[in-house]
């Protein structure tokens, strides 16, 4: 058993080393992405929240009463 242990150590570092690039590619892509999203998207939720917010008040109003 203690054979292998080194062997697989060694196979998890290669793995790892290969893997990183990768992972770090995507977790950018992902951040760009959710930074493109947000902006892009942004606007429409202030502008639906505005339009949307006296209806909600009214609706807040009548579940109070």
């Amino acid at each position: 058993m203690k054979e292998w242990i080194p062997a697989a150590k060694e196979q998890l570092l290669i793995f790892k080393s290969n893997v990183e690039p990768y992972l770090q590619k995507i977790s950018t892509k992902t951040f760009e992405l959710y930074e493109e999203s947000k902006s892009t998207i942004g606007p429409h939720f202030v502008k639906l929240q505005e339009v949307a917010c006296p209806y909600f008040q009214v609706l807040f109003i009548m579940l109070i009463d």
